[in-house]
Formats: structure tokens, sequence, C-alpha cells
């Protein structure tokens, strides 16, 4: 889960805070921001780098199971299915001027093995962020990025102009 606060309105009145929050609600800001997310951590994937098993267990993986077009067994993307990422959702929170990022709490689809058996215990997709997490893959490190900043700012403003 990433909790990022929308900064520089610190001075501002609590009306006028709420009035820009009320804007960026209105918009389609959270399915732009779900979207642009979606694709920095496709294209741009996570740190740290996956292990050498951690690879060689993938494409073992991916002889038996439907893989997602982005998918490649030694780039941390947190993409094999697709299905993790697809379950990110936004939500923003207008008194906080904030956001938040985190996946859904629907049962992740269990991976066949290589003679096509799927076994395994499910786990919900905000239990396998949650330890991507704990690996050190969150999804929060890509906020920190310049250009993927602009780019939110870049939805921000949008958002304001069109619903102000």
């Amino acid at each position: 889960m990433a909790d990022v606060k929308v900064k520089g309105f610190k001075g501002a009145s609590v009306r006028l805070r709420l009035k820009l929050g009320r804007a960026i609600k209105k918009s389609k800001f959270e399915e732009q921001l779900i979207e642009a997310v979606r694709k920095e951590i496709r294209d741009n994937g996570v740190t740290p780098e996956l292990s050498n098993d951690t690879i060689f267990s993938r494409l073992q993986l991916e002889t038996s199971n439907n893989t997602h077009p982005k998918y490649s067994a030694s780039k941390s993307n947190l993409t094999f299915s697709g299905e993790l990422i697809d379950s990110l959702v936004a939500k923003f929170l207008v008194r906080k001027l904030a956001f938040t990022i985190k996946a859904n709490k629907k049962s992740h689809a269990l991976y066949k093995n290589a003679r096509g058996e799927r076994k395994g215990t499910r786990v919900t997709n905000a239990q396998i962020l949650a330890f991507q997490k704990d690996l050190g893959r969150d999804i929060e490190q890509i906020f920190s990025r310049v250009k993927f900043k602009a780019k939110v700012s870049g939805l921000l403003k949008q958002a304001i102009i069109n619903n102000l």
C-alpha cells in the first residue's frame, strides 16, 4: 500500500483545501492515477532485482501459465499474470488532500506447476503486495522517481483546472 500526501497546501485555509480536494475527487484523477501507476510499474519495475532462484522459478512457471504481455522472467515489475497490478485501486482522501493505492482483497488465482496442477494456499492480492513490500519491492518507491512525480503533478493540475 502507498500513502501519498499532496504537498504545497499547508498554509492554505481549510475551505480552500476542501474545495481543491473536492475538485480533484470530482475529476477522473483516481482512474488516471491508477493507470499511470500500473504503467510505471510494468514498464520500469521496482527494486531490488530478482534473484537467480526466482528467475528460474518464473521460467518454470511460465511454461504452464498464461503470462501478461509486459512479463519478463528477469524483470522485477510485479507482473506475471498481471492480476496483482490490475487489482490496484486508488482512493483520494478529500479532507487529508492525500491518496492511497492498495490492492483489493480478492483472492489471487493459483499458478499451475510444471505438471499443470494448481497447488498451494490461496492468498489475497493485498497479502501478496504486503509480502513484496517485506522483500523491499514496495510500490511506494515509484513516487520518488522524478519523471513519475511530474506525471502525477500534471494529473493533479489538470484535475484542479478542469473542476474548479
